[in-house]
């Protein structure tokens, strides 16, 4: 088996001053940020596992919400397996947005809509609901706070038709400390739950 070096095909700042790095090993691309990958990578196989265990596929949504889209490890999966209708993407980071467009052919997919919005304040203000939602929201490698509170959570609540997937980072002990307050609000809004402990990741999952 030959051995590919990872080279960097482009480097740019992203939202809050994370470094983001288009990298291509071989044949593959991935988005890293600064301390972690954003998609196609480590993130990836974390999804394809959440998915699987969860039963997204078995779901077959229809209608897909995706907060913080990076560029595209979720709605890759789901046009491989179980094509919904209609996806909608949100992702605050413009520059996110636009490496998904010219590295990774993000709109190659007919059923995704890209809204380059806040998270919190698209859910606020949107009162559609979806058969499954992927939260996904991360600068960095820390979900903003404003995405974390009682009032998104309610929001991301009255959204969710059937299923919710919200990914966490169990990496450091900060992630881990505000992981403590935020099952706490989740299991609240979201009675029938479960968590999926995955490495370096917790996937936690809201059925209604």
């Amino acid at each position: 088996m030959g051995f590919f070096k990872p080279k960097t095909l482009e480097k740019r700042t992203g939202t809050g001053g994370t470094e983001l790095r288009v990298v291509k090993t071989g044949a593959k691309l991935r988005l890293d940020a600064t301390s972690v990958n954003y998609s196609f990578g480590a993130l990836h196989d974390v999804f394809a596992e959440a998915f699987e265990s969860a039963g997204v596929y078995s779901l077959n949504p229809q209608s897909v919400l995706l907060l913080g889209m990076g560029a595209g490890s979720v709605v890759d999966l789901l046009n491989r397996r179980c094509p919904p209708r209609k996806i909608v993407a949100v992702d605050i980071d413009q520059t996110v947005i636009d490496i998904a467009r010219r590295h990774f052919s993000i709109e190659r997919h007919a059923n995704l809509t890209i809204i380059h919005d806040c998270a919190a304040r698209f859910l606020a203000n949107h009162a559609s609901e979806y058969d499954l939602c992927v939260v996904d929201v991360f600068v960095d490698n820390l979900t903003p706070e404003n995405c974390e509170t009682d009032a998104f959570l309610q929001d991301l609540r009255r959204a969710t038709r059937r299923t919710t997937l919200f990914n966490r980072l169990t990496e450091t002990a900060d992630n881990r400390r505000r992981n403590e307050a935020f099952a706490t609000r989740f299991v609240r809004r979201f009675p029938k739950h479960e968590r999926l402990a995955l490495p370096h990741n917790d996937v936690w999952v809201g059925r209604v």
